[in-house]
């Protein structure tokens, strides 16, 4: 009997091991070479890249301060209560619709994981898609890269 209670605690503790080191070899949740986040699970795997539209005078100012607060054209964070961002399929819809007179933008690629502010994807209107919102400040470092965006009309 007691052999059995030993071999039956030794087979969870080697299936333990196993699934730890399962674990180990991809965590749950991160990101993986490609950026892309990964659930050790094979549940699901996402982008944790999202976007924000500024001009460049606003982001130069927000380098001077250490951090981004606009929220979006000519609204602070402090304004609306959180920074419009957008997914990679949907930036080029708000660009045309809310900054097609606008010049001297900025696309800047946000990696999420890298925020301290937490977003939120909420649902606007008749959206197709839930918009993610930064509730409170961008910080510099979760910004990994900053585009030039086209001028209007080319």
């Amino acid at each position: 009997m007691l052999a059995q209670v030993v071999s039956a605690q030794l087979q969870q503790a080697v299936g333990a091991g196993l699934a730890e080191e399962a674990l180990a070899a991809e965590p749950v949740d991160e990101p993986g070479e490609d950026r892309e986040h990964v659930d050790a699970h094979d549940l699901q795997a996402y982008e944790a890249m999202i976007f924000h539209i500024t001009d460049a005078a606003t982001w130069e100012q927000s380098r001077r301060q250490g951090q981004h607060t606009e929220s979006t054209r000519g609204v602070d964070l402090a304004d609306e209560g959180y920074i419009h961002c957008s997914t990679a399929e949907q930036w080029p819809g708000v660009l045309a619709a809310f900054y097609a007179d606008v010049e001297d933008l900025l696309l800047l690629h946000i990696d999420e994981s890298r925020l301290t502010s937490p977003v939120v994807y909420e649902q606007l209107g008749e959206a197709p898609a839930a918009f993610p919102h930064v509730y409170g400040p961008i910080d510099l470092a979760a910004v990994v890269a900053v585009e030039p965006l086209p001028e209007p009309g080319h």
